[in-house]
């Protein structure tokens, strides 16, 4: 009867505290989660590979790598941050409304880190469309990487 009884604890304790995996609510959205979105993530710009590149010129601009596993960058990268561990990030410009520009291999990393940022109350905010992939495929060139 007593090994029932821890069962079933364990069981409920199990759906209680939460399954593996699930979101525990941090607040970003997750690859899994995009439900998460509200009509404020219209605030988070895509660019075209001439845009990002036109937007590096500025030098307020922080530029942020957010792709995991590093594959290379985009020169003129100010950090490296993971993508779903950006709002825990130290690096972040104190101004929230400083000029960022994300990028990570294909968008879809950077976009999720630049909905994360938009909700922490960043104003200006944009990532780079077809990421690093579109990037090289328009023949600029990356540094580092394989």
């Amino acid at each position: 009867m007593a090994a029932v009884i821890a069962a079933v604890a364990l069981v409920v304790g199990y759906f209680a505290l939460g399954m593996p995996g699930m979101d525990h609510g941090t607040g970003a959205p997750t690859v899994h989660d995009m439900s998460a979105m509200t009509p404020a993530d219209s605030e988070l710009e895509e660019l075209s590979v001439d845009q990002f590149e036109a937007s590096l010129a500025d030098d307020d601009a922080f530029v942020v790598n957010v792709h995991v596993p590093y594959e290379g960058e985009i020169d003129g990268t100010d950090a490296f941050i993971v993508f779903d561990q950006i709002s825990a990030s130290t690096k972040l410009p104190p101004d929230l409304g400083q000029p960022i520009l994300l990028y990570c291999r294909t968008g879809r990393m950077s976009q999720i880190a630049g909905l994360s940022l938009i909700q922490m109350g960043y104003t200006n905010v944009a990532h780079l469309a077809g990421g690093m992939e579109g990037w090289a495929e328009s023949g600029r060139s990356m540094v580092g990487g394989e």
